[in-house]
């Protein structure tokens, strides 16, 4: 299943195009296809609170 989605991402598959799939199940692929709301944000491979201190970081 991996291989399939590693193939997927190299040949420019985004996130939207897997949120149009459907998982096949019983998968991780439906873990992926089902991933709406980020638990965490990070920027720059540090930890931050807000989806609005990312967006300030890449506005800057």
């Amino acid at each position: 299943m991996m291989q399939g989605i590693g193939i997927a991402v190299k040949m420019g598959a985004t996130k939207k195009d897997f949120d149009n799939t459907i998982g096949i199940h019983p998968t991780s692929a439906e873990e992926l296809v089902t991933m709406r709301t980020p638990s965490y944000y990070y920027r720059g491979g540090k930890k931050v609170d807000s989806l609005e201190e990312v967006k300030e970081a890449v506005a800057a």
